[in-house]
């Protein structure tokens, strides 16, 4: 769950695991009722909305750190999980921690 491994995608899961991808990917859906892919969208996820509202980067900046190599696709994955956008969000998260 570092963010220098989850940023590097599955592969970096893959490679620390020692398993073959088929084995991780088994246990993955058995353990956490996901694929390896899903958990770590939503760990990348997780740290960008950490940052947007802990820190004046820009959104761009927090979702290339966070290992999404397109914004839209950065976009539209955080408005599915937080239902808002990045900007919403973190005006909404600066606004309730005042």
């Amino acid at each position: 769950q570092k963010k220098e491994n989850f940023s590097q995608g599955t592969a970096r899961l893959f490679q620390l695991s020692g398993r073959s991808r088929e084995h991780v990917s088994r246990s993955f859906r058995f353990f956490y009722g996901m694929t390896p892919q899903k958990f770590v969208l939503n760990l990348r996820l997780r740290h960008a909305a950490q940052e947007l509202g802990s820190t004046r980067k820009s959104i761009a900046e927090i979702a290339f750190a966070a290992g999404f190599g397109n914004l839209a696709y950065f976009h539209s994955s955080f408005l599915k999980r937080y239902g808002t956008s990045p900007g919403k969000y973190r005006k909404t998260y600066v606004e309730t921690s005042i």
